[in-house]
């Protein structure tokens, strides 16, 4: 009796687990649409060493 009581248990929390990861999924790829609906900016990286006070273009020359 015991051990159907452990696999009962077993089966109801794994369902409960399926249940809730699925809906967890269905939110994080609403909100991932979310994200890509926002605007984008450029990004400028410094391709060498930068002096102080120095513009990024007098870099691009």
């Amino acid at each position: 009796m015991n051990s159907k009581l452990i696999l009962l248990l077993a089966i109801i929390m794994g369902g409960i687990t399926t249940f809730l990861f699925s809906n967890y999924m269905k939110n994080a790829a609403l909100s991932q649409e979310v994200i890509t609906n926002e605007v984008t900016v450029d990004i400028i990286v410094a391709a060498e060493p930068m002096k102080k006070k120095m513009s990024v273009l007098q870099l691009k020359n």
